[in-house]
């Protein structure tokens, strides 16, 4: 989400929070909808669909995989999560790079973004498997850091290992 996508027209308000950003809080939903016709065919379109989808979820009868359905869910929660630490990409560039599958320009920044957070991606893949084989553990979290820092700023200050505490300085 961008500040630029929310104009004064925009049912809610944009509120400053700590770290210079910005939360967009929804007003109340309108107390009655006017929608067009075409609107109301989408509508409509997308309902059966959802009662299509959970037919068939529920019904046993065809499988879905999970991993369809996660997919895209894990794509975006990454590249949310990913903002927190000056990370940004988008959905179209982490596409692209997941297509390619490794840098074409080392010095472009938007690649070296996107590559952080297919990382993430790779890290929680990884840690949902392992999880089928073994409970957490924080030999499962070190190896899940190690896939996260791959090829990426600070792969090189102990990748899969905890920071350990500094000595302090004697006067």
């Amino acid at each position: 989400m961008q500040a630029s996508d929310f104009t004064e027209d925009s049912p809610g308000n944009r509120l400053p929070i700590p770290g210079g950003l910005e939360a967009y809080v929804p007003g109340p939903p309108p107390e009655e909808l006017n929608l067009d016709r075409e609107a109301v065919r989408l509508l409509a379109s997308a309902e059966r669909s959802l009662g299509q989808l959970t037919g068939m979820l529920s019904s046993g009868k065809q499988t879905l995989s999970s991993h369809l359905i996660a997919a895209p869910l894990l794509r975006g929660e990454a590249i949310s999560s990913s903002r927190i630490e000056g990370t940004v990409t988008t959905p179209e560039q982490l596409a692209l790079f997941e297509v390619t599958g490794a840098p074409q320009d080392p010095e472009d920044s938007a690649e070296r973004q996107a590559e952080e957070v297919l990382n993430y991606i790779r890290a929680l893949d990884h840690g949902f498997n392992r999880l089928r084989q073994r409970p957490p553990c924080l030999r499962l979290i070190k190896e899940m850091h190690g896939i996260l820092m791959q090829s990426v700023h600070g792969s090189d200050v102990q990748p899969g290992e905890f920071r350990r505490p500094r000595k302090p300085k004697s006067f």
